[in-house]
């Protein structure tokens, strides 16, 4: 465990319906150089996709990696994975 705790955070950057929409999202994430995972969630009878970026060993790449994804369309707030 890192001292300074980023070891457990990561970026939510999109909920998808559809399986195909995640992975595009998550192609397009790699394709700017981050590590990036899918949590499948369900409520009742539907599924969602959240796509997942991280994690950040220092507050800098966190910082720079946010400014890289909003920069290319996405929203991140962090989140911990589940």
């Amino acid at each position: 465990v890192r001292a300074n705790g980023l070891d457990d955070k990561y970026f939510d950057v999109g909920s998808f319906k559809e399986t195909s929409w995640a992975d595009r999202a998550t192609g397009i994430i790699k394709g700017l150089g981050f590590e990036t995972h899918v949590q499948r969630k369900s409520k009742l009878w539907m599924n969602s996709y959240h796509v997942i970026v991280g994690p950040f060993a220092t507050q800098e790449q966190a910082d720079a990696a946010k400014k890289a994804l909003e920069t290319n369309g996405f929203k991140p707030h962090l989140t911990k994975l589940d």
